[in-house]
């Protein structure tokens, strides 16, 4: 099946993985990981910590845990 040239997009750049844990309401452990520009991520770790973090939180009191993060499984 032939690719649109719209659908792609290149990132060529040195980036870090930024791996951190979130602990659901229920007592699952979800990782949260993505990848980050080199001089972007400190900035990164502190939003995880100090913005994701409490969004997911927030949803998770009005929601209920976290989807699928007991189905969570590292290879």
């Amino acid at each position: 099946m032939p690719a649109s040239d719209y659908n792609i997009a290149l990132n060529i750049d040195p980036f870090t993985r930024i791996q951190q844990s979130y602990s659901s309401v229920n007592g699952v452990s979800v990782p949260i990981e993505f990848w980050a520009l080199n001089e972007n991520s400190d900035k990164d770790q502190a939003m995880i910590k100090n913005d994701l973090s409490h969004q997911i939180s927030f949803f998770e009191e009005l929601l209920g845990p976290y989807p699928w993060g007991d189905q969570i499984r590292f290879c």
